[in-house]
C-alpha cells in the first residue's frame, strides 16, 4: 500500500486521481458531492477515472467490483473516523511491504 501524505491542499487528491487513471483503481471518498468534485477535477485535468464511491457505499459493498483493480481511499483519517462512528482515530500502524512501496 502506498500512503500519500502532504499538507492540506498539497495535491493529495490529484495524485490519487493520477494513480487511479494509470492503474484502473476506484476512489473512495466521504460524500456524493465530493465524488462529483473529484470526478470533475479528473476530467478537467485530462484524466479518465470511474465516478468515485462514498465511504458508505464502500462499507456496504454498493459497487460493481468486476473491473476494479484496487481502491484508493481519499482522506484516510476521515474514513477511519467514519468507521469508528465519527470518533477520531488517534493512532494506527501499517505493515509496510517493500514490493508494494516500490511498485505503486
Amino acid at each position: 500500500m502506498r500512503l500519500i501524505s502532504k499538507p492540506r491542499r498539497g495535491g493529495k487528491t490529484t495524485e490519487l486521481i493520477r494513480n487511479c487513471h494509470n492503474n484502473g483503481r476506484l476512489i473512495v471518498c466521504h460524500s456524493r458531492a465530493e465524488a462529483r468534485r473529484i470526478y470533475n477535477q479528473a476530467v478537467t485535468t485530462g484524466y479518465q477515472i470511474v465516478l468515485p464511491i462514498t465511504y458508505d457505499e464502500f462499507m456496504t459493498r454498493g459497487y460493481f467490483g468486476r473491473h476494479i483493480d484496487g481502491f484508493c481511499i481519499d482522506n484516510l483519517d476521515m474514513f477511519l473516523s467514519n468507521i469508528a462512528g465519527n470518533i477520531p482515530v488517534t493512532a494506527a500502524t501499517l505493515t509496510s511491504n517493500e514490493w508494494d512501496e516500490e511498485n505503486n
